[in-house]
């Protein structure tokens, strides 16, 4: 199975994000859409990655949606299926919301206005 990547752009316009689903599996009746994670650093934890996959969901067309995403850690080896966040499920809008509120506190720490067209130069 294949699915398309899926992009949340955050209402602030500050960042935005993008799921890149690597393969897609039939995992019983339910269609999986998943992206590996084979990087030492950082590291996740389940809030987070759980936090981030809630973003997806609704960005997708009926007619090609997953019915659930997953992240597969290579490190681990665990599958983190969105279907199984319990509780975690439904924290991706704040947790977007405090991503875009350190962007918020980094463009003023930087005396620049908020300006998403704009690039942050890097330092150095």
């Amino acid at each position: 199975m294949t699915f398309k990547p899926a992009t949340y752009a955050h209402a602030s316009g500050l960042f935005k994000v993008t799921f890149t689903p690597d393969f897609g599996i039939r995992l019983g009746r339910t269609s999986t859409a998943v992206h590996i994670w084979n990087t030492a650093q950082p590291a996740i934890n389940a809030r987070t990655v759980y936090s981030a996959l809630s973003l997806f969901p609704e960005l997708y067309d009926e007619g090609n949606a997953p019915d659930d995403f997953a992240l597969l850690s290579l490190r681990e080896p665990k599958l983190y299926r969105l279907s199984e966040a319990g509780r975690y499920a439904s924290l991706g809008e704040s947790a977007a919301e405090n991503v875009a509120e350190g962007f918020r506190k980094a463009i003023e720490d930087a005396g620049r206005k908020e300006d998403p067209d704009q690039p942050i130069a890097p330092h150095g």
